[in-house]
């Protein structure tokens, strides 16, 4: 059932078999796994069933490092979590991500892809992907010419991602936790310490709502609040370790990743290309227009990318990154006109699809407010679309989302002398990116550009300030916060064990993407919901 924490007695005490500090997709995931048992599940929602100015207000905090967004706008406290908001894009990580890369310092995680493979397929029913393929020589399946063959080959191969609707965990699975006669959810409730004693076991946890403070016991307690969050809530806790919970090694907070997302450069055509007929989205007329849309945004629910494959990863030390072509360039500090036309056209490409986001609210900020952004910009609106769409381009963009290297000195902190209405510390982020990521991403593009110079597209401009020491001014990250609560053996250098578990503790798990030890270019909501289920089962057999 859904309550509003409000009504849960001022001082009392609330028990469970299993309490879930956070309702959004790994929450909710691991929670709808246990309707039907025999096990009672407590979900702690700090937020309602939308979204409120005082929930969000909680997730103020402080940037310290590179440029990065305002924190209140990168994590949703609202039943359903950032999944409210989410693009909707989802593709497993890639089985290399897994490995130990000697080349990529604190790589590789206590699992393999090969343990988390059979989750998938549970993952895209959660995320109510039907027939997903990751498959991009299939048959009539939508692929932009550019994406196949000729123009790609065994070193330089299409990635594929497929698409949730998106699915918003808070509105589609509510009824089904209002209805499981064992689960209880509880709204407005914001948990403000792990309490005990002692490191290896917590006895319960301290709930506030505006009104009321009471605690929750619990044989089990899983924090799925986020890479910001969870971090958050351990180093706030420090009844039985005073640098935090589960922080006896000043690893928590540590290792904080997002994938950097940039317009690295552009292909400069070339004229007298030879595969014309073959190249559609190079032509003029009616075919190339409809092939150009295509590589903006495929009319089926998957989108492509190109990436060096992982033998040319090995022999270069390189991160993964995948890299797409555009036509309606996602830049950095692009208008409202330019980022409401992106949406729109992307979704003008499939109807049916457009329909649907418009059903279930997942274009942001509603229709409305787009088509009026891009009237207001009518002559900047009207320049691009003629210059990029209508008439044969002499250029495309690149644009690329890539592997950040695990480093210990980005991270999260909390600041004691910026507490929130809880009297909780505010989260502190400092995102640092390293030489690594930088060449990283140069030497994917070079490769890039030899091969298409090899195939006879065109070659490469790099955008001039890729190679910079002042790169990371230039690009944004993707609201992909992982790593800060790290899996893996070794408890110097990690947080918890394969299974999700804090090391040293009894039953305090994680089961978010803050467990990452790396995160690969793909983004985290599927391998994440996959890792919950996971989880899940583990859960079940204690």
């Amino acid at each position: 059932m859904l309550l509003d924490a409000r009504a849960a007695p001022n001082g009392g005490e609330i028990e469970a078999d299993i309490c879930i500090i956070g309702g959004g997709m790994a929450g909710i995931t691991i929670a709808r796994e246990f309707i039907g048992t025999n096990t009672t599940v407590v979900v702690l929602e700090s937020g309602q069933v939308e979204e409120t100015d005082a929930a969000q207000e909680l997730t103020a905090g402080t940037n310290v490092g590179g440029k990065y967004f305002d924190l209140t706008t990168t994590r949703f406290r609202v039943l359903g979590g950032s999944s409210q908001r989410w693009a909707g894009w989802c593709r497993p990580i890639d089985p290399m991500d897994f490995e130990e890369r000697p080349w990529v310092q604190n790589s590789g995680w206590p699992i393999s892809f090969d343990d988390l493979a059979p989750y998938f397929s549970r993952a895209h029913e959660v995320c109510q992907i039907e027939n997903p393929s990751y498959d991009s020589t299939t048959p009539d399946g939508g692929v932009p010419p550019l994406y196949q063959p000729p123009f790609v080959n065994d070193k330089v191969a299409t990635v594929t991602w497929t698409h949730s609707p998106p699915t918003k965990f808070g509105a589609v699975y509510r009824d089904s936790l209002d209805a499981a006669k064992n689960i209880t959810v509880y709204l407005g409730a914001t948990v403000t310490n792990l309490d005990g004693s002692t490191e290896h076991h917590v006895p319960s946890v301290t709930v506030h709502t505006d009104e009321s403070t009471f605690t929750v016991t619990a044989k089990i307690f899983v924090l799925t609040l986020g890479g910001l969050e969870t971090p958050r809530l351990l180093l706030t806790s420090t009844d039985a370790v005073p640098a935090g919970y589960g922080n006896q090694n000043d690893v928590v907070g540590r290792y904080f990743m997002d994938h950097p997302h940039l317009l690295s450069g552009h292909v400069q055509i070339n004229r007298s290309h030879t595969h014309r007929p073959v190249v559609a989205s190079l032509d003029r007329g009616v075919r190339g227009i409809r092939q150009r849309l295509a590589l903006q945004r495929p009319a089926s629910d998957r989108k492509f990318a190109l990436s060096v494959s992982p033998e040319i990863q090995r022999s270069e030390n390189l991160l993964n990154a995948s890299i797409h072509f555009t036509v309606i360039h996602h830049a950095k500090g692009e208008s409202d006109a330019v980022r409401s036309l992106r949406l729109v056209v992307g979704n003008l490409r499939s109807p049916t699809r457009m329909i649907r986001q418009i059903r279930i609210g997942a274009i942001p900020g509603g229709l409305g407010i787009h088509i009026r952004n891009i009237l207001k910009g009518i002559p900047e609106v009207t320049r691009l679309v003629i210059n990029n769409v209508v008439r044969k381009p002499r250029r495309l963009g690149l644009f690329a989302q890539a592997e950040q290297s695990p480093n210990p000195d980005s991270r999260v902190t909390v600041d004691p002398s910026d507490p929130d209405r809880y009297n909780v510390p505010r989260v502190v982020l400092n995102w640092q990116l390293t030489d690594q990521d930088k060449d990283s991403i140069n030497r994917t593009q070079q490769l890039l550009s030899d091969h298409l110079v090899a195939v006879g597209i065109g070659r490469v401009e790099p955008e001039p300030w890729i190679a910079s020491d002042n790169w990371g001014a230039n690009l944004e990250g993707g609201h992909h916060h992982m790593g800060t609560a790290r899996m893996g053996t070794d408890p110097s250098v990690s947080v918890v064990d394969q299974n999700g578990r804090i090391h040293g503790s009894d039953n305090v798990y994680i089961g978010d993407s803050s467990v990452f030890p790396t995160g690969g270019s793909s983004n985290p909501g599927l391998t994440m919901v996959a890792m919950a289920l996971r989880l899940a089962d583990h859960l079940k057999t204690l």
